[in-house]
């Protein structure tokens, strides 16, 4: 039997399951199918690899022989795009229905320095010692606050708080020291610079390092108390007003860990605000983990005020942030299943839930996202003071500030500009970027003179891990750093990049499975009341598409943390920012995914 001939077999049996895509737990089909040889392997694989990004300064090879391919079917009447071959090979059972798309098309980046997760890792050749052992400063018993949400596993960070009697206060920062073992040069620090950061996808995470390294000794709280664990603690001490007043920077060990998470701290202080809305209604399971003693309160409290402080302080240099809802989709059953064999059809789908970031933190983020920016300063300040070539974050002023009207006053709104109202202004953020001399973050408030560098999150983002052998080289002799400005040069310019393209790709995969989401949605409820009568804000002008012979605008929607695309018969002068009432009419899945939207009625 020819390939087409078992492909058609295999799509006539997948055609009857195709109702049965509900939500309820997937089991394999136990049906007969035709088996593939060697030569249809071939031809799947040579289908895999045209799904694929490939450069955008040459032709794909792939570009005429898979349509030809999946032209002999017969059965898409459309053009062959990557889409239909992804829902081809989906079709005949080679990829699950949950198949992450995106996983697929971005492979030849996600799986940089990724390709052996199951393998155990080689730990000879770490340090047999602590190179800063005589150095460390022993925190003893001050409490140490590691505060995330109770999903997390890479656990970067942890804050302790000492207040003194001029009414000032030290800020300690207490990070994960996983250099403390780890040689530059080691096949673990090698892959963790291939990878560059963990990646977050809702069906698996990817880590940055090995799992059994960080795991083992590295994430805060997972050793015995009395054992105690290795930092790189960032210190600053504040006044009362949030200026900084002294930096300091120490490697350490700290003993007396409260891991807690966002919740526990909010329902602990009285100040619960949801960070995650569930428009669908249907939300996974949120524990609030351990309870917090009544001996934290007062250090909690103080923390609390202590980044308020900071807040209102930046504010009131007219600085300001804006952002918009963010759609999370997420697998809450993990593992999610995946096929042992080649065809394989499925009955049934993952449960997929839809989230919507408020793009506004909840108390206790904003409390740890403040004290993570003071550790940034304080390494800012100890690499500018001494000349060390460093990663200084830099972000320009946003475009179009200057002649902002009253109503852009940050002071209004607690320094989170409403996305509305960054619309009708027309004003666009500048990408950060890394520069090794110390350089402005106007979004921080931070100055040139000391900079900002980033430094909590040495687990799952490689940047920092840079930054800790560089800092921890400067405490044994700032004389000899262990990375010159050439090569610091060179970790900016390709940390950039790579940064930059997994942004990218986690933006597309929040979009695609949000969009996958609403998909289903239409397909099974297509009345549901969250699609229609949404609230949509003009983003751009109309443009007219000549294909459809519509105008199309897109517009933001904070209900649900998309864009999408409104279309409408005649083009009409709206002013950016204008708000609008809109239906999701449909969902189309070809180049990239886009919510399409009419006006409602």
């Amino acid at each position: 039997m020819q390939f087409v001939e078992k492909a058609k077999k295999i799509m006539a049996i997948s055609s009857r399951l195709v109702d049965q895509q509900a939500d309820r737990n997937p089991t394999q089909v136990d049906e007969q199918l035709p088996t593939f040889d060697q030569s249809d392997l071939h031809i799947l694989d040579f289908l895999r690899c045209a799904i694929r990004v490939h450069s955008a300064h040459q032709q794909s090879p792939y570009e005429v022989f898979a349509p030809t391919i999946i032209k002999q079917l017969g059965v898409y009447k459309t053009d062959i795009t990557g889409n239909v071959i992804f829902t081809f090979l989906q079709d005949i059972g080679v990829l699950e229905p949950w198949h992450d798309q995106i996983q697929l098309t971005q492979e030849s980046i996600l799986s940089e320095g990724r390709p052996n997760e199951t393998k155990s890792i080689d730990l000879s050749g770490l340090y047999k010692s602590d190179r800063h052992s005589h150095i460390r400063h022993d925190w003893g018993r001050l409490p140490v606050y590691v505060i995330d949400s109770a999903d997390a596993h890479e656990l970067d960070d942890g804050i302790s708080i000492e207040k003194q009697s001029n009414g000032t206060t030290w800020i300690h920062v207490h990070v994960a020291d996983p250099t403390s073992r780890l040689p530059r040069n080691h096949p673990i620090a090698l892959t963790a610079s291939a990878r560059g950061t963990t990646i977050y996808a809702p069906q698996q995470a990817q880590p940055m390092l090995p799992n059994e390294y960080p795991m083992g000794e590295h994430s805060l709280g997972t050793l015995d108390s009395n054992e105690g664990q290795n930092v790189l603690s960032f210190s600053a001490l504040v006044d009362s007003q949030g200026a900084i007043l002294k930096t300091d920077i120490r490697v350490g060990v700290v003993r007396n860990m409260h891991v807690i998470t966002y919740k526990a701290v909010e329902k602990h202080l009285g100040v619960e605000t949801p960070y995650m809305k569930w428009p669908f209604g249907e939300a996974p399971p949120d524990p609030t983990g351990r309870d917090i003693p009544d001996s934290s309160t007062s250090d909690l409290l103080s923390l609390m005020e202590i980044s308020r402080v900071l807040q209102d302080r930046r504010t009131a240099m007219q600085r300001f942030t804006w952002t918009t809802p963010k759609a999370r989709a997420i697998f809450p059953d993990k593992p999610v299943p995946v096929s042992t064999r080649i065809p394989q059809l499925w009955s049934g789908y993952p449960r997929l839930l839809y989230g919507v970031e408020s793009g506004t933190l909840s108390p206790a983020r904003r409390m740890v996202a403040e004290m993570m920016i003071l550790a940034g300063q304080a390494a800012g300040r100890f690499c500018a003071e001494r000349h060390l070539p460093a990663l200084f974050r830099s972000a320009p002023q946003p475009i179009g500030l200057a002649d902002r009207p009253k109503e852009f006053d940050p002071k209004l709104y607690g320094g989170d500009i409403p996305i509305e109202i960054a619309l009708r202004n027309e004003v666009a953020g500048i990408p950060a970027h890394y520069s090794t001399n110390p350089s402005e973050h106007w979004m921080m408030g931070i100055a040139a003179d000391g900079g900002y560098v980033r430094v909590t999150s040495p687990l799952r983002r490689f940047s920092d891990m840079v930054m800790h052998w560089q800092i921890k080289s400067a405490l044994l002799n700032a004389q000899k750093p262990d990375i010159s400005k050439q090569e610091m040069e060179e970790y900016a310019r390709r940390l950039y990049e790579q940064e930059r393209m997994i942004s990218a790709i986690d933006k597309s995969r929040n979009n695609y499975w949000a969009s996958v989401f609403i998909q289903r949605r239409l397909k099974h409820d297509p009345d549901d009341p969250v699609l229609h009568g949404c609230d949509a804000y003009v983003s751009t002008r109309p443009e007219l598409d000549t294909y459809a012979r519509e105008y199309v605008t897109q517009v933001v929607l904070p209900g649900l943390g998309l864009r999408g695309w409104l279309s409408t018969a005649k083009t009409l002068e709206w002013e950016l920012g204008t708000k609008l009432k809109a239906d999701v009419v449909d969902v189309t899945m070809v180049g990239k995914a886009k919510i399409r939207l009419r006006l409602s009625e």
